[in-house]
């Protein structure tokens, strides 16, 4: 279903799934692409990259909030939003086998990596519940039917993380600010990390 030999604008490491794994349920398809992102957060949580990052965003935070919205800041400067089907069309311009519909996964380290760090809200998603899981903070992947135009279909994709009893979102792609999230939302799934 997927591979990451891919080598990505000089980050080796790339997730791909290569097609829906189920065509008639998009439902299906969504907890499959939530189920490899939370893979990748997990295992990159450990990792040196994530947590010396982790490290370095809480050294002027007296509380988890206040790492929640370094960690928000952090990610939303520092990554830029591309779309998803720009991505796909830059890797088929540069002669990957890419197909149309499939979804880009990157791991948050590769992302890391790379000399210009851009993706889409699950590239966001993914790197920002890394951080959240470096501090040992309960996190899930919020993903949302928000688009009024297919209001049945699974269009968007964040953070929220609960500390000391409270649930901040942390859309670190589309966010107008630290604990915004959007107000379309039509269908509504949360996915534990």
């Amino acid at each position: 279903m997927f591979h990451s030999s891919l080598d990505l604008w000089g980050s080796p490491g790339a997730t791909i799934l290569e097609r829906p794994t189920n065509p008639f349920s998009s439902d299906q398809s969504t907890l499959d692409s939530l189920a490899v992102m939370a893979v990748l957060s997990r295992k990159d949580a450990a990792s040196p990259t994530i947590r010396t990052l982790a490290h370095t965003l809480a050294a002027n935070c007296p509380t988890l909030r206040s790492y929640c919205q370094a960690v928000w800041f952090w990610v939303h400067d520092h990554i830029t939003f591309d779309h998803h089907e720009n991505i796909v069309d830059s890797l088929v311009k540069e002669g990957h086998k890419v197909p149309f519909d499939a979804q880009l996964l990157i791991a948050p380290v590769s992302l890391l990596k790379m000399p210009e760090p851009s993706g889409d809200c699950a590239i966001f998603s993914t790197l920002t519940a890394a951080l959240l899981l470096a501090a040992l903070i309960p996190t899930w992947f919020r993903v949302t039917c928000s688009d009024k135009n297919e209001p049945e279909v699974w269009s968007h994709v964040y953070v929220v993380c609960e500390v000391n009893g409270e649930i901040i979102p942390m859309d670190t792609s589309h966010g107008h600010f630290f604990g915004w999230e959007t107000p379309n939302k039509f269908r509504e799934l949360n996915y534990k990390v």
